[in-house]
């Protein structure tokens, strides 16, 4: 690799060692900013997700880090695992991010290996660009396990390209392996979950996206980002959001009614591009709105 001289591979966390030989953390990109030494990862690894609880990666078996740092994004080319893929989109810089408090350059992140998680260094995001095209990733990384409950997903916590380090609870319709709390980080504040992860997916790297999206009522050809803006409206107004004022204000709900659980995504989330549900999902997010409207003792 021309980055370490010929040298084994160097990650932003140390290297990962050999079968014979330990990782060692104090040659990581990183490390001279975290005080790290060749046989200690302080800072490394998630207190909430102990040595034990996961299946390590790398030949040494030894704790490398439970953090991923979101390579697809930054350095495309130097992703293990994706730069055959991705490899020939540019590396980014700060003053070319779009919404620097958006973007995710570390998060809380493990992988389903079988029955168990296995840890990771990468920041996956929830769809893959390969030959011209997006489709879903059957493993994206981003963990939510503080706080976590029987009844839900917990939380993420992470780093932003403007500094800033967050704590995001996740919602169920988020996750993808539900035993271990992996999914992908939605919103507020932006379209798609790929907002968060890879800024520009949509006209910037692809023409074509392979999973559906839903971005309209179909039978009245209305934006979601009408009923979005329709929904803000009406709660500065202090009028109640409901499938029916939405109706009023834009026209949108009016035909068939498919639409109206993404209707009541778009208005609680803001969200106006949006992977096609389940009927659970979708029964979801209208008690949701329901629920948003009913008095207390109703």
């Amino acid at each position: 690799d021309a980055d370490t001289g010929g040298g084994d591979p160097r990650y932003w966390w140390g290297d990962q060692g050999s079968a014979s030989t330990p990782v060692d953390h104090s040659i990581g990109f990183l490390s001279p900013y975290m005080g790290a030494s060749a046989g200690g990862g302080l800072g490394f690894e998630c207190p909430s997700q102990a040595w034990g609880t996961y299946r390590p990666q790398g030949p040494s078996k030894e704790p490398t880090t439970t953090y991923g740092y979101n390579g697809y994004y930054l350095s495309p080319s130097k992703t293990p695992g994706w730069a055959d893929q991705i490899g020939t989109r540019p590396w980014r810089r700060l003053f070319e991010i779009p919404h620097p408090s958006r973007l995710l350059v570390f998060a809380d992140a493990l992988i389903p290996v079988g029955t168990r998680a296995g840890n990771t260094g990468l920041l996956d995001p929830p769809l893959l660009y390969s030959a011209g095209a997006w489709s879903a990733n059957p493993a994206p990384t981003t963990a939510f396990r503080h706080e976590r409950t029987r009844g839900g997903p917990g939380v993420a916590a992470s780093a932003r390209a403007d500094g800033s380090a967050a704590g995001t609870r996740g919602e169920p319709e988020w996750i993808v392996h539900q035993s271990f709390g992996v999914g992908s980080i939605v919103g507020p504040g932006a379209e798609c979950a790929m907002d968060f992860y890879v800024p520009g997916w949509g006209t910037r790297w692809a023409i074509s996206c392979q999973l559906p999206m839903v971005t309209h009522c179909v039978c009245r050809q209305v934006p979601l980002t009408v009923v979005a803006h329709a929904a803000r409206q009406l709660r500065a107004a202090g009028i109640p959001v409901t499938l029916d004022t939405l109706s009023d204000e834009t026209f949108a709900g009016t035909g068939c009614g498919t639409c109206h659980p993404y209707m009541a995504r778009a208005a609680l989330t803001g969200a106006t591009v949006l992977p096609v549900m389940t009927s659970a999902q979708c029964d979801m997010w209208i008690r949701k709105l329901d629920e948003l409207n009913r008095a207390p003792g109703d």
